[in-house]
Order: C-alpha cells, then structure tokens, then sequence
C-alpha cells in the first residue's frame, strides 16, 4: 500500500476549503449553520453578468443573482443529506480522478511508489477517501452535478404521475393561446435585387409596379423581369416564417396586405419586393388531439416548475440565510 503522507491530506483539505470559503459558509454535508453568500462568489456572477450583457446588473438583477445562488447552496445542501455524492457514478469517478491526480503530484519524485499498485487502487477507495477529506465540497462540477441529480429526482417523480385525459383536455383549455395554427399568407411575389440593380433600384421597382397594376404582365412574366430571389419553396407563410428570412416589419406588413393587389416596393434586406396576396388564412385554434403530445409536455414542465418550487419553499426553511445577507446581497 502507498504512503499516505501527511503532507498530500493537509494540500487536498486545504484546497477543499479554500475553495469552499470563496463561495458558501458554511457548507459541510449536514450544516446546522444558517447559509452565508459570500462577498466573492457573489463578485463573481456581476462578472459573468457584465461578461454576457455589456453592463452590470442594477440592484433587482444582483438580488436575483444573490437568490438564485442562495437556492443552488440549498439545492446542494439538501443532495447532500440524500446522500447523492455517495451514489452517484460521475461524482464517484471524478473525485477518485482528482484525489489520484492530487497523490500522483505529492508522489512523483519518491522512489518507492510502485505505478503498478497506484494503478490498481480501488476507485471506490478513492471515493471514500475523497469524500472524507471534503473534496466534494469545493468542486463546482460535482456541485452542479448533485444539484443536477436532485432536480432530476424532483422532474423524474413528477414524470411518474401520468396526466388524465380530463388533465390534458383542462390544460389545453387554459393555455388555449398556445395551440393556435398561425394567420398565413399565400403571396405571389416580383423581386429586384439591391446587389445587381444599386441606385436604379427605386425607379425600376416602381416601373415595374406600375405595368403589373395596368394588367400588362402576367406574373409569370413580372418575375422574368425581376431577379432571384433565395427563399425556400412554401404553399403559404406565417408572419414567423417570413420574418425569419425578409424582416419583422417585412412580414407584417405583407400580413396586412389586401388579397388580389399588387402592393409595393416592401423593402427588406436583400431589395425591393413587389408583392400580391393571393389568400389570407386566418390563425384557428388546434384541437387537443392535434397537440397532444406538446399539451402533455407543457403540462408536465410546469408541474416540474411547481414541483421545483415548492421543494425550495421546504428548503428555505430547512437551510434558512444568515442574519448578515438577510437584508439584502452582500455589497
């Protein structure tokens, strides 16, 4: 058996709390302790804030930054007392990779370590040691792992309780908005290019505009004269799918068009686009048998949701926040 020095136990807890001082204290496996958001994990996310945003949070983002992270600790703490960091196989194989890597650098240059007994320690020695020292409780993979396997056990429980026809049909009713086909066009549609055409661009679409309100070409025609336009092959087009590819104001103004006139120049961003609304299609609702599946899953998300919540409503009192962060987020 190898050496388990002195030195390698002292430099694998001092890591562990180092790093678990920088985020939460306290946080062992069943802390009687109020829960204590300190100042630099805190720091930390107004930095990944400004990172993603441009700016700083104001004071209502950084409560909510200082909420979400106080209600993760609880997460955390709660996986904990379940006993997740014992069972779970990734928490299992990534502590016994950091305590071996962790040993492997104390051990290098000793000269009675054997690579071949090293190698064949048990991983699951390694994850009780691990766990005794508290290297769990400073890893941040780990933690999102446990809060991870937590949240799944909560959405797994809520899965298990299969919705009822009359469940669904209610659900449906109430969220009607959702189950809507939207309004479509189908368009018939003359396109000049900005690229080819440049300052004649105005002049000839609105030539060109004028011969088809005289009846003088066809459509068939009309898009002779005018230039390729790189839309996908559709019978008809929502205001979503038309905004995808020419523009929100694109789309909804082609929406409000009249049927059987030609409409134009609309620009967009490729050009001038001459435009004549064969048929509105009005939005409809869609019966449940047609949404089923969506209706079930939006159901079950939302019990998830609830599920989640209340399960952090018996947190907070059970990791409730210390005196010190009670008024508001450390500053």
């Amino acid at each position: 058996m190898r050496a388990r020095t002195a030195a390698l136990r002292f430099l694998a807890l001092g890591i562990a709390l180092f790093a678990l001082e920088r985020a939460f204290v306290p946080a062992r496996e069943a802390p009687p302790e109020p829960i204590a958001l300190g100042e630099e994990r805190l720091a930390a996310e107004r930095r990944a804030f400004l990172a993603a945003r441009g700016r700083l949070p104001g004071a209502a983002e950084t409560a909510a930054l200082a909420e979400r992270l106080v209600d993760e600790e609880r997460l955390f703490r709660e996986a904990l007392a379940r006993g997740h960091h014992r069972s779970d196989g990734l928490v299992r194989r990534r502590l016994a990779r950091n305590l071996r890597f962790l040993e492997s650098a104390e051990t290098t240059d000793d000269p009675t370590d054997d690579p071949a007994e090293a190698s064949a320690i048990d991983e699951a020695a390694l994850h009780r040691e691990a766990l005794a020292l508290g290297l769990h409780l400073g890893d941040l993979v780990v933690r999102r792992r446990l809060i991870q396997k937590l949240e799944l056990e909560v959405a797994g429980a809520v899965r298990a309780q299969v919705p009822s026809e009359a469940e669904l049909a209610a659900h449906h009713a109430a969220t009607a908005e959702r189950w809507r086909a939207p309004a479509r066009v189908r368009v018939e549609q003359v396109f000049l290019s900005r690229a080819s055409r440049g300052p004649r661009l105005a002049d000839e679409a609105a030539a060109l505009l004028a011969r088809l309100r005289a009846g003088e070409l066809g459509a068939n025609g009309a898009r002779a004269l005018g230039d390729p336009l790189p839309l996908p092959p559709a019978a008809s087009w929502s205001e979503d799918d038309l905004a995808r590819y020419l523009g929100a104001s694109f789309a909804a103004t082609v929406l409000a068009l009249p049927e059987g006139v030609w409409s134009g120049p609309l620009e967009s961003s490729q050009g001038a686009h001459l435009v004549r609304v064969a048929e509105h299609s009005e939005g409809r609702s869609l019966p449940l048998v047609a949404v089923r599946s969506a209706v079930r899953e939006d159901l079950l998300a939302r019990r998830g949701a609830e599920a989640r919540r209340a399960l952090l409503d018996t947190l907070r009192a059970r990791y409730p926040l210390s005196a010190s962060n009670a008024a508001g987020p450390p500053r």
